[in-house]
């Protein structure tokens, strides 16, 4: 029997921090918890919302046409959901069906690789959310009391690992704006939420692991168990369920080990004029995620020598805003792939 007032009682979470900052391996580490349900990345509660949420009132026609939408979401494919069980769950909500019950009911369906018992809080990881504002106050209207994970990565550390794969570009100043426009967004929303916000960064993760994920379990109000920090045991699950070359692209990381091996590479494969550059367009946002800059420059410095490049990506980003703003459906993921071409078609170098 469904005990809807259990289901109220679990709370959200949310991990957010921009692509190869570490998201995916906090995100595997918190799901080795048995007492959280982890799924893989995916806007579902999103794309969702903009399905759904002029509905007042539920019945089973509208509960069946919310189940069969589950299915059509972007990356929804990649969960193992028991897909019985969860229609089982939506149908005998009934009228007593929410939005937020029904978002709760999919990630309790999902069946993760590891052991799960007395699921006690939802977690969801998704690098859009702490660039894409709108969505995440839209997660913190839904879930007021949800707590939110705000992982951070040295940007220079960041560029270099954004160059390795094929999402997002590899132009330095635009990743770097990118990272100080999510970096200060987020802590500008979560400013007066003190109580609901852990900010943590990837240096840090790796090498102090155990202290780490212990603070961020009291934090959610879970137990730690060692075994978290041995995530990386579940490579043969997860490469029998998805496409090897696929996961060993983005994700062999997540096969090994925590370790310090990737922090300040940098220092040696950045040029200084790389290093001056990517310094400047972060400004004083380094200081306060809590890293040295190397190169301050003088104002004119400023203006003439990075001001071209710096004005280039600005219009590349408002660009992208007005076309997701005006021509982007709704909790769509159409034209993404018009605009990823366009964008490399411009940046890639």
């Amino acid at each position: 029997m469904l005990d809807i007032e259990k289901l109220d009682y679990i709370p959200f979470f949310f991990i957010i921090g921009r692509p190869r900052s570490g998201t995916t391996m906090l995100s595997t580490i918190l799901d080795a918890n048995k007492q959280t349900a982890m799924p893989i990345e995916s806007k579902v509660i999103i794309f969702m919302y903009f399905k759904f949420r002029n509905v007042k009132f539920w019945n089973e026609k509208l509960l069946l046409k919310f189940y069969d939408a589950i299915f059509k979401q972007p990356k929804i494919e990649t969960w193992t959901i028991n897909k019985e069980q969860l229609k089982k769950d939506i149908l005998q909500l009934g009228e007593n069906a929410t939005f937020q019950r029904l978002i709760k009911l999919i990630y309790l369906n999902y069946i993760s690789f590891f052991d799960k018992k007395n699921i006690t809080i939802i977690g969801d990881k998704n690098p859009g959310y702490s660039y894409v504002i709108s969505h995440l106050e839209i997660l913190l209207k839904l879930f007021p009391d949800a707590k939110i994970i705000h992982l951070t990565r040295d940007y220079r550390d960041h560029y270099l690992s954004m160059n390795k794969v094929d999402f997002e570009g590899n132009h330095l100043s635009l990743v770097c704006y990118r990272w100080q426009y999510s970096f200060i967004q987020v802590r500008k929303l979560m400013k007066n939420k003190p109580e609901q916000y852990y900010f943590l960064r990837y240096e840090d993760l790796v090498q102090q692991p155990e202290k780490q994920v212990k603070d961020i379990c009291d934090f959610l109000g879970i137990i730690y168990h060692s075994s978290m920090l041995e995530y990386y045991k579940i490579k043969e699950k997860v490469l029998s369920v998805y496409p090897e070359d696929l996961v060993m692209k983005y994700h062999s990381s997540l096969f090994q080990p925590i370790s310090v091996d990737f922090i300040g590479k940098w220092k040696q494969k950045l040029s200084p004029q790389q290093i001056e550059m990517a310094d400047a367009i972060v400004g004083k946002a380094a200081n306060e995620a809590g890293y040295e800059r190397q190169v301050i420059l003088t104002k004119w410095k400023f203006f003439w020598y990075l001001l071209p490049d710096m004005v280039y990506s600005q219009l590349w980003l408002f660009y992208k805003k007005w076309y997701d703003q005006f021509f982007k459906p709704k909790g769509s993921n159409k034209g993404n792939g018009s605009m990823s071409r366009l964008y490399f078609l411009i940046f890639k170098r």
